[in-house]
């Protein structure tokens, strides 16, 4: 073999060389790689009547709603879905616990107790007093329900499921906060006291509470409501409220800790 036929071989395979690697560069698709972060989650909550749809809270800032199409979880409180004087430092509000509306066949009526209420501009959020949001739609705009209230989700992860919606009826909510108490609504929202029943009760740290939905219910001021509320109180003392909103009682036997899972099978 020549050199001529020798430099022509050479460039065929530097030709083909090059041809194979273009055309193997071209199968692969590029996209950015999603950076996931550390921290609690506190909550999970899976709508009782939505199928797929599911949201988490964070012990630092915004919650999440899983978005089945795109498969990836989608901020509620992050940016512009939040009013900007409701932003921390970090431009976003901090939620501390969620409840969706269990009789809620849309899954559209959403409640949030927040860190933040408003502020006097950008980024300058109060954390005393903290407030409730709701939302009719999901959790794509909120409403401030102005209750003056007082959480801190980044110092109580252990702590969920906050604020719920009573199963039997959609008008009774309650709330349960850092040191002042139990609040309820008999309205959906649109007005809210504190439940008094003694010195220690509105003063409290509440961590959890819950409707017990085997107890039946009860009418209280004119509504059909559970009649069987249980909430932990940050002394160790599970309490539960036996009519609706009229009687606490200390439960016997008490366990020295007590946490309720929100990941639980549903």
């Amino acid at each position: 073999m020549n050199m001529k036929k020798i430099y022509y071989c050479l460039l065929l395979m530097i030709f083909y060389l090059t041809a194979s690697q273009g055309a193997h560069a071209q199968a692969y698709t590029w996209n950015q790689v999603t950076m996931g972060g550390n921290g609690a989650l506190p909550s999970f909550i899976a709508h009782p009547k939505v199928p797929d749809l599911y949201f988490i809270t964070t012990d630092v800032g915004t919650p999440y709603r899983w978005n089945k199409d795109l498969q990836k979880w989608e901020p509620l409180m992050l940016f512009q879905a939040i009013p900007v004087n409701y932003w921390a430092y970090d431009v976003n509000e901090t939620c501390g616990s969620l409840a969706v509306d269990p009789n809620d066949s849309t899954g559209n009526i959403l409640y949030a107790i927040v860190r933040n209420s408003a502020g006097s501009g950008p980024g300058k959020g109060r954390t005393s007093p903290s407030t409730i949001l709701k939302s009719t739609d999901r959790g794509n705009t909120w409403t401030d329900m102005h209750v003056p209230i007082l959480v801190d989700p980044n110092k109580t992860q252990s702590y969920g499921d906050r604020i719920q919606v009573d199963p039997a009826n959609s008008n009774n909510v309650w709330a349960v906060t850092d040191n002042l108490g139990a609040w309820s609504t008999g309205d959906a929202g649109a007005t809210w006291s504190q439940v008094s029943l003694s010195a220690v009760d509105t003063a409290g740290r509440c961590t959890f509470i819950v409707f017990d939905k085997s107890a039946g219910t009860i009418a209280v001021n004119g509504q059909t409501v559970t009649k069987r509320i249980f909430r932990r109180y940050h002394c160790r003392h599970p309490r539960h409220l036996a009519t609706g909103s009229i009687l606490y009682f200390k439960k016997r036997r008490r366990p020295e800790q007590l946490y309720k899972g929100s990941d639980q099978p549903r």
